[in-house]
């Protein structure tokens, strides 16, 4: 019998993925979006052209399902933004305010917003990022914020920036995800209204807090764990119980997922079979609760899947039709991907839909192969944890670049304890909520058991090898590890033999394709970090990172992502935006093999975060050595030789006594100079071909006269956007010398490649700009 192909029987799920791939490229700005639009037309009239016939048809419907989707998101991006300026802001906050308090950092999300500019017009701002630095008087006023609060004030708005490091954080693409694409920054005279008005979002927030507030009450100083299974609220969790669970590779756990929903649906339409009710009845009652639920939970998109299966679900039972699982889920996937296109770049979203398209694909391949193991050990449901952590591995891999082999045993057992505390956790919620008494006191019951999880993913978090680190994984494997998932399930015709040589061939020629565009280059890359210094250099298997910023975040990700370990680590001085990194790379299981630091720099006048560093460091039994002028580090292509400092004194500001250096890589020329004050430049003035300007360009550096010695062709400044660094005079010293400029602020990383004695640069942001161009 000859076997329809899956393009045939399955047209929903490939317009699906070609509607995906559109966005993406979309997205990426490689294509004017005039291009997309009339390709679009082309390939609607060719499937009207084609109608009487199968393969035209469909030809023209993919088609155009990959162009609509290009079209779709670079339509909504080229929506025009609001002017940046200072406005006077009307808005309603929009769910929690968080406060770090030893700052007064305080962050979040506003709705409805109208400003007014300093002319007087009124703008309407729509959903805002707030984010303000609160002081005395300011600080308690933001303690009093709460979700559904009308506030007034000046502040400055402004462009989130985007990613601006190589697998560096994107900060705008998460604020998009947000349906957020402008940020406010200050709250002069702020002005707070605490009652929330009675719109939907104000009812919602009520109806959210009074639940949240019950729960409190119900669970006591154990409310964290429920208000994070059935809210989503995570803020009280302890960060180190959030960092544990993603550890175990069990993080899924601690947010209102597709897991939840299903258990708590089940819940439900038990209840609903207990009242007799039709089958059409209990479906328009789940579909109600289900809707209020996702109104709740402000329409999460995980939430709002998982929601619109259940009822798909439902909905074939009444019917009496067995529908195929992967349309159902195609259908979900495209109709969240209309509402919510900039979903698609989020983990969360590919998380969702990649672990049940596993479960889909890949749960009944496990399903037969457990199915004559004990009936103990088939209750823990492996087929499930297995496909589903192949489903999400992908994502998981380039997102956190770390994979959790204890995982794979706990994830089945975190399943299981969670669909037995979720039903119990919703019982006691309500029973708290119709009689306090006994609510509080079955927590408590439910308490001893409860406390022992995370006591026991600790345990579990710290064995031995519990995780272990992956880099990224280029494009070329991930599509071929993709198509070998693809040819494991079901759904494809093929006999075992062309299955294996069609796996094997795939998996060849992604090599191959590996190979030919990885770039095996020496390399010099400066990071941006703000008002902040960091750079990283790659030379065969050896990298010394010098310097860590303030956030070592994206560092992290830089060499998680590359599968690298920081051999050494060089930090000039110990003042919190050079070392402050430190703590980020330690957290992230970054390995570290040494540290150097500068002679005497730990009785320097340095920041508490560069005590903290040092004691972090020397805790975690990684060697920190002291260097000073005359000591030198051998590099596979080059040397780096210290030339600052020379006698230093202790109990001085920690700028006049950084560490300072030389490096010859590849030929090449580097003279990096940390934050050196210009009295102490003329010590270690040599010629260069690349200078790293010290500290941020400020104008007591960088003199004629070190200009003059170093000639450089090249001029590295680290800094932020809108502050006071680099000085005009500085920038004016560094163009008459003729060196070509570069800002991190305006570049984003700078990476220097190196071979044979001559070097070609490319700015991170002007390559994104290249490729948009093309």
């Amino acid at each position: 019998m000859k076997v329809m192909p899956f393009h045939r029987q399955r047209p929903l799920v490939c317009a699906a993925c070609l509607f995906a791939a559109g966005i993406w490229t979309g997205r990426q700005g490689f294509v004017p979006v005039w291009i997309f639009a009339a390709a679009f037309l082309l390939s609607a009239l060719f499937a009207w052209a084609g109608r009487k016939r199968a393969f035209g048809m469909l030809s023209g419907v993919l088609s155009a399902a990959f162009f609509f989707g290009a079209v779709y998101i670079s339509a909504l991006d080229a929506r025009p933004l609001p002017d940046e300026g200072t406005y006077t802001v009307t808005a309603y906050v929009s769910g929690n305010v968080e406060i770090r308090e030893e700052d007064g950092f305080v962050h979040t999300f506003l709705r409805d917003a109208r400003g007014v500019d300093e002319n007087g017009n009124v703008v309407r701002l729509g959903k805002l990022y707030w984010v303000m630095t609160a002081e005395d008087e300011d600080l308690v006023l933001a303690r009093h914020l709460e979700d559904g609060a009308r506030v007034t004030f000046r502040g400055k708005v402004t462009r989130p920036l985007g990613r601006m490091n190589p697998y560096g954080y994107d900060f705008r693409a998460y604020l998009e995800q947000n349906g957020v694409r402008m940020r406010v920054s200050g709250m002069t005279d702020l002005m707070v209204t605490q009652d929330a008005r009675l719109d939907y979002f104000g009812v919602m927030h009520r109806i959210r807090s009074w639940i949240g507030t019950r729960m409190d009450l119900t669970f006591g100083e154990g409310a964290a764990f429920p208000r994070a299974l059935l809210l989503g609220d995570k803020d009280q969790l302890p960060d180190e119980t959030r960092d544990m669970f993603a550890d175990l590779g069990i993080a899924h756990v601690l947010t209102v997922s597709g897991l939840h929903v299903a258990l708590l649906s089940s819940v439900v339409m038990a209840l609903l079979r207990v009242l007799c009710l039709s089958p059409r009845e209990r479906m328009a009652l789940q579909s109600v609760l289900l809707l209020f639920y996702c109104a709740l939970l402000e329409f999460s998109v995980p939430v709002v899947r998982a929601s619109l299966l259940m009822v798909l679900s439902s909905y074939r039972i009444v019917v009496r039709r067995h529908g195929d699982t992967l349309t159902s889920l195609a259908f979900v996937f495209l109709l969240v991907l209309l509402c919510w296109p900039a979903s698609l770049f989020s983990l969360s979203f590919q998380m969702t839909f990649g672990a049940v398209l596993g479960m889909v694909m890949l749960g009944p391949v496990f399903a037969r192969w457990t199915e004559k193991w004990p009936r103990v050990l088939r209750a823990l449901h492996p087929d499930v944890a297995a496909s589903a952590t192949l489903g999400v591995m992908l994502p998981l891999f380039n997102a956190y670049h770390r994979f959790s082999l204890i995982g794979l045993i706990v994830s089945p057992v975190a399943v299981l304890l969670t669909g037995i505390l979720l039903p119990l956790l919703l019982a006691i919620t309500v029973i708290g909520m119709v009689y306090l008494p006994l609510g509080q006191w079955l927590s408590g019951v439910l308490g001893i058991f409860a406390r022992r999880v995370p006591e026991l993913m600790e345990k579990l978090a710290n064995l031995p090898y519990a995780a272990v680190n992956v880099p990224a994984v280029a494009w070329p494997l991930a599509l071929a590890f993709i198509y070998m998932l693809f040819l494991c399930t079901p759904y494809t015709a093929l006999d075992v033999r062309k299955r294996v040589l069609s796996g094997g061939a795939a998996l060849l020629a992604a090599l191959c394709v590996f190979v030919l565009t990885h770039t095996w280059d020496v390399c010099y890359i400066q990071l941006y970090q703000g008002q902040a210094d960091c750079a990283v250099v790659m030379d065969r298997k050896e990298t010394v990172v010098i310097d860590t910023g303030t956030n070592g975040g994206d560092l992290a990700d830089l060499l998680l992502a590359k599968g690298r370990r920081a051999d050494t680590v060089i930090l000039t001085h110990l003042h919190s935006d050079h070392a402050g990194g430190v703590m980020e790379l330690l957290e992230s299981h970054v390995e570290i093999g040494r540290v150097l630091i500068p002679r005497l720099g730990e009785m320097q006048q340095i920041d508490e975060e560069g005590v903290e560093a040092l004691a972090l460091l020397r805790e975690a039994g990684i060697p920190v050595i002291e260097v000073s002028a005359g000591d030198s580090l051998t590099l596979p292509g080059g040397r780096i030789t210290f030339v600052w400092p020379t006698l230093p004194r202790g109990g001085q500001d920690p700028n006049y006594y950084c560490l300072c250096a030389l490096m010859e890589l590849e030929g090449v020329r580097f003279l990096l100079t940390g934050d050196l004050v210009g009295a102490m430049e003329g010590y270690i003035a040599q010629e260069a071909d690349i200078l790293k300007v010290a500290h941020h360009g400020s104008a007591d550096s960088t003199g004629d006269a070190f200009l003059q010695a170093v000639r450089p062709d090249i001029a590295l400044i680290p800094c932020a956007a809108g502050r006071y660094l680099p000085s005009e005079d500085t920038l004016a010293r560094l163009e008459s010398s003729g060196a070509h400029i570069l800002r991190t602020d305006e570049t984003g990383a700078v990476t220097i490649t190196l071979r044979n004695g001559e070097y070609r640069v490319n700015t991170y942001l002007d390559q994104r700009k290249q490729h948009a161009a093309q």
